[in-house]
């Protein structure tokens, strides 16, 4: 265990359906964040390497 925060698939689907949960905030990885725009109603917080 590293800690690190790595890139993941599906990310569109994993924060729609965090968003469902109720979830208000999610942390993704930068480079996740790179051709989708994160749906409103949650924040998304870009981790940095």
């Amino acid at each position: 265990m590293t800690g690190e925060v790595r890139r993941v698939t599906r990310i569109e689907q994993r924060v729609s359906e965090a968003q469902k949960l109720g979830f208000k905030r999610v942390l993704v990885p930068a480079n996740n964040l790179q051709g989708w725009t994160p749906p409103k109603g949650i924040q998304v917080v870009a981790s940095q390497p």
